[in-house]
């Protein structure tokens, strides 16, 4: 068996990643590639998700009553769905379908400031748009909705409707350890 060390650095949008390669051969399996460090910086990016498109939407959805308290509804906005919620009174606006499958979220269950895909069960929260269940890996947009004179008036900007999910900043800072790596065992490629 034998074993080569590569460095290599990787650009992945605002993300750096530096890894340090193990290549195993052997005589009739193809090489295996197993990673032994990485060291993750963020490049300087104040706020990867902040929203600074010139043009805001301010659009009347419809009334407030047509959100009683404890009731969703899905309302649409330059051809996107917002899912409107009404906590006993406290109204939460975020993107209307789930981004795991792209399935409505208007027949979600709303339980306790998260919303549920009826689909496959990814779990979102409505305040932050945060996924917070699984199998999904990306967050939905939150929406600023307010009950002016009894109409539900929308706030927000292109740049949100442009997109039905959006990714979280991850504040997680690996560190590179140098120190050599050795994998003992062949398992079944050494038969």
């Amino acid at each position: 068996m034998e074993s080569t060390a590569a460095a290599k650095q990787h650009q992945f949008g605002r993300i750096r990643v530096k890894c340090k390669w193990f290549f195993f051969s052997a005589a009739r399996h193809r090489p295996a590639l197993r990673r032994c460090a990485a060291a993750v910086r963020m490049d300087g990016v104040a706020n990867a998700d902040a929203d600074t498109s010139p043009t805001k939407i301010t659009q009347v959805l419809g009334k407030t009553s047509d959100v009683p308290p404890g009731t969703k509804k899905v309302f649409t906005v330059n051809e996107k769905p917002i899912l409107v919620i009404n906590d006993n009174g406290t109204l939460y606006a975020t993107t209307g379908i789930c981004s795991h499958y792209n399935y409505s979220l208007e027949n979600g269950i709303y339980s306790n400031g998260k919303i549920r895909c009826p689909l496959h069960g990814a779990c979102f929260n409505v305040k932050t748009g945060d996924i917070e269940d699984y199998p999904g890996f990306d967050c939905l947009f939150t929406y600023d909705v307010q009950d002016v004179n009894g109409d539900l008036v929308l706030n927000t900007t292109e740049k949100e409707l442009a997109s039905a999910r959006r990714t979280r900043k991850s504040n997680l800072k690996a560190t590179c350890n140098d120190a050599p790596i050795i994998v003992v065992g062949a398992a079944t490629a050494g038969h």
